[in-house]
């Protein structure tokens, strides 16, 4: 679906609407982000393989400071194999360094592979 940004209005953050009509555009800007991301942004499979005796210590730093993302690289989903050592998460960006920089809070705990995916 193609549109312009000039076309549309926004109400508190949240809500869209298309200026000519005033009818409401898919109820929430997330779900525009989410198009707007899809047409931009390269997905990427990271593997997360935790080192040996971390598994702990990487959730204690997960509750108390979340993922860390630097701004720009976002999460899609995740897996967990079933001996907990191994993390599949998809993730997309449109800079591949930013994966860098994330993987720099977390290198004491986890090595990580970073897979483009087409």
């Amino acid at each position: 679906m193609a549109f312009k940004t000039d076309d549309l209005l926004l109400y508190s953050g949240t809500d869209i609407f298309f200026k000519e009509t005033g009818t409401e555009y898919a109820g929430t800007l997330s779900h525009l982000n989410t198009l707007l991301r899809n047409s931009v942004l390269k997905k990427y499979m990271v593997v997360e393989r935790f080192k040996e005796g971390c598994l702990e210590a990487n959730y204690e730093r997960y509750d108390a400071k979340g993922r860390m993302f630097p701004s720009g690289l976002y999460y899609l989903n995740s897996w967990v194999n079933k001996e907990l050592n191994i993390c599949y998460q998809l993730m997309e960006s449109n800079d591949i360094d930013l994966f860098y920089q994330w993987f720099k809070n977390w290198e004491d705990f986890v090595d990580f592979e970073l897979v483009p995916l087409d």
